[in-house]
Order: C-alpha cells, then sequence, then structure tokens
C-alpha cells in the first residue's frame, strides 16, 4: 500500500513538472503569432492620440510649461518619424502666440512662461523665419527681468512657494539660450555640458 501512495506521488509530481515545462515554451503557433502591441510606437501612438483631443492650436490654447514640454515631445517625435503634420501641429501653436514682428501675446513674468522660448527657437532652426528668433529675443529678455521666489537654504528657485526645488535658474536659461542661438562664450558652453543644466 506504501508503495502505491509512494508511485501515485511520483507519478502526480512528474505530471504536474512536465505541464510547467510545456507551459514554459510555446508551441510554434503562439510563437509565430503576431501581436500587435509589439509594433506599436508608442511616441507616434500618444502624439497621434492627443493630436485627435486637440487638432487645433485654439484647443491646446496657452502659452505654458505643460503644453510647450508636450510640443518639445512632439517635435522630437517629428525629427524621428519626419512625419510634417508634426512640426507643422508645433508651428501652429507658437503662431497663435506670436505676431509677424515676433511679439509674444502675452507677457514672460514667471518661469513656466520660458519654456515656450525653446519651441521658438527650434521653430526658427526649423524655418528660419526672423518672427521665431524675435520672439526667442524677446523671451529671453523678457527671463532676465523674472525674481523666482528661492529655497532658504540653497537659495535653488522655486516654482510656487512652499513647494520645494523647481528646475535651472533663469541665468541657466539663458545661457541655454544663447547656446541654442550659437552665441554663447566657449567657456560658458564647456560649463553648461559639464553641469548639465539645461532647460
Amino acid at each position: 500500500m506504501m508503495k502505491k501512495v509512494q508511485l501515485m506521488i511520483v507519478v502526480v509530481l512528474v505530471f504536474c513538472i512536465s505541464l510547467q515545462v510545456v507551459s514554459a515554451f510555446p508551441n510554434n503557433s503562439v510563437r509565430r503569432s503576431n501581436h500587435s502591441y509589439a509594433k506599436t510606437d508608442w511616441s507616434v501612438s500618444m502624439v497621434e492620440s492627443t493630436m485627435k483631443r486637440y487638432p487645433t492650436a485654439d484647443s491646446l490654447k496657452g502659452w505654458g510649461y505643460a503644453k510647450s514640454l508636450y510640443l518639445c515631445g512632439v517635435y522630437l517625435v517629428y525629427l524621428r518619424t519626419r512625419d510634417k503634420r508634426y512640426l507643422d501641429h508645433v508651428q501652429s501653436w507658437i503662431d497663435l502666440h506670436i505676431d509677424d514682428q515676433g511679439t509674444i501675446n502675452r507677457p514672460i513674468n514667471a518661469l513656466d512662461y520660458m519654456l515656450p522660448g525653446n519651441l521658438l527657437l527650434i521653430l526658427y532652426k526649423q524655418t528660419k523665419q526672423e518672427k521665431y528668433k524675435l520672439a526667442a529675443i524677446t523671451s529671453e529678455k523678457s527671463s532676465t527681468l523674472i525674481r523666482a521666489p528661492k529655497t532658504a537654504g540653497s537659495g535653488t528657485p522655486i516654482h510656487q512657494a512652499g513647494s520645494g526645488n523647481y528646475g535651472p535658474t533663469a541665468s541657466s536659461c539663458r545661457c541655454h539660450f544663447w547656446f541654442v542661438m550659437g552665441r554663447c562664450s566657449a567657456t560658458a558652453r564647456m560649463q553648461m555640458m559639464k553641469s548639465r543644466n539645461n532647460c
């Protein structure tokens, strides 16, 4: 009787182990199947879905950090895919906020309003339209007037009083601006590259 129980336990263990081994190696039909998720370009999917929700510059609305951060990402997808719709999406949003003389339709009086200046530089680089360069210079000059609240200990600028450390100083953003425009001194460029203190 004891031998029968031991034999039964061994058979059950072998059966369980063989099931685990078989399930670990899927059969050829499963291996050959094409999963759509494996082919999905998630950055393109994100840009496409957001462009469907916000198809026009008017629907994206105001000049600010969050929208310009998203549009910087759209530009990076454009660089990879070369889909002109993405660059047009960025350009239409910027064109909503500047006129032909490069005047920005709002004052640049907070750190959150500085990031869209990078999009101005990108569009100037891509299109060579003078209005983007003029608006970028206006944005850069406005950033020198910003007096952001700073933390008590380190003096690091903060987003809002009491919210903790927040990003680079206005002076590092100005250096980034002149670095992109090609007018930053070699020493300043090296310091910026070493500190990785970009906007």
